[in-house]
């Protein structure tokens, strides 16, 4: 707010009440059960801002699902053996979150901050403890605490002359999140995340240019000794371009870098150049129009795609065909409905 004014506060308070009405029919083996549930738990929330500036506060419950809770051994696959936990607890989320715009619409250009902490209390976590010496796996949900995060990001856009032609625009992001989950034994993962992303937007005459740079890092660590710490960076340079062409034709294309490096494991440690371009035409007064498409001309992607997770790495198989032509063609046709009288 301007500094002499009095902001106009507002604050909102919505005391609600969740009220969950769960049934379950279970017959396995000699197990024949139907277990039910009727909660009713508070979950207030508190909102408070003025101007551009605002706070809030929310409270939220999970529930395990009744199959979780059955008192139950499943031993079909005598390597993996599953069981339930009747002693699960529900699982609450303390989140808060605040924002912040400023601005100058005239000149053109805005502030937004952003930022938010949440907790979870008695998180629901499928552990898995193993035997060495009989090679069992037994899995069996139970709770789970430790689980928080907290995240600040800006965004800020500017114009770089009267015009308004070159428009700058720069998001920097913070978060660090410490996941628990439980496999063998309480695994506990550090995560500090910080990126950064500038972009650059150009028009001249009825062309449309665009340039980004975009770079991550991460920091993870653990106290588990198993755990290798990773320092890793991700880089993401971009273009494209909107061009209109000579006989009604118009030309659109982008091409982008993804570079990944500082992985232990040097499969995550590549670089992808994926490029897509597009063009069209439009006829008979806009009727008949047709599209060619080029999806990713130099084959970057790939079937599989590994990331880092809270936890680990994630590998996630993908049947596509990631590199394509298509041709569309599209007729619009229209007739007004004849008047009775």
């Amino acid at each position: 707010w301007i500094p002499g004014k009095l902001p106009s506060h507002r604050l909102t308070f919505s005391p609600e009440v969740e009220w969950r009405i769960d049934q379950l029919t279970y017959h396995r083996d000699r197990l024949h059960t139907r277990p039910h549930r009727s909660k009713a738990v508070f979950v207030p929330s508190v909102s408070w801002g003025f101007d551009n500036c605002y706070v809030n506060y929310k409270m939220t419950s999970f529930y395990p699902d009744l199959l979780s809770l059955l008192d139950y051994t499943d031993t079909s696959d005598p390597l993996n053996i599953y069981r339930g936990n009747p002693n699960l607890k529900r699982s609450v989320q303390h989140s808060v979150d605040f924002s912040r715009s400023l601005g100058n619409y005239q000149a053109g250009w805005h502030f937004y901050l952003k930022g938010g902490w949440h907790l979870t209390h008695n998180a629901i976590a499928h552990a898995m403890t193993y035997d060495a010496a009989t090679g069992i796996r037994t899995f069996s949900p139970r709770n789970v605490n430790g689980n928080w995060g907290a995240n600040l990001s800006g965004d800020y856009q500017k114009p770089l002359d009267r015009q308004q032609r070159f428009i700058l625009t720069s998001v920097t992001d913070v978060s660090y999140r410490n996941s628990v989950d439980y496999v063998t034994e309480r695994s506990s993962v550090r995560n500090l995340h910080a990126g950064e992303s500038l972009r650059l937007n150009t028009r001249v005459k009825q062309c449309v240019f665009d340039w980004g740079v975009a770079v991550r890092y991460l920091h993870a660590t653990s106290p588990n000794a198993s755990f290798e710490d990773i320092n890793s960076f991700d880089f993401k340079y971009s273009a494209s371009a909107q061009l209109p062409l000579p006989a009604g034709f118009a030309l659109s294309t982008d091409l982008t870098l993804y570079q990944r490096t500082g992985y232990t494991d040097t499969s995550l440690n590549d670089c992808r150049l994926v490029a897509n371009a597009r063009i069209s035409k439009t006829m008979l007064g806009g009727r008949l129009g047709f599209t060619l498409d080029a999806f990713d001309i130099f084959h970057g992607l790939s079937h599989v795609t590994k990331t880092i997770n809270a936890q680990g790495i994630t590998e996630t198989w993908h049947y596509s065909l990631p590199s394509y032509a298509l041709l569309q063609v599209v007729y619009k046709f229209s007739k007004q409905p004849h008047k009775k009288g």
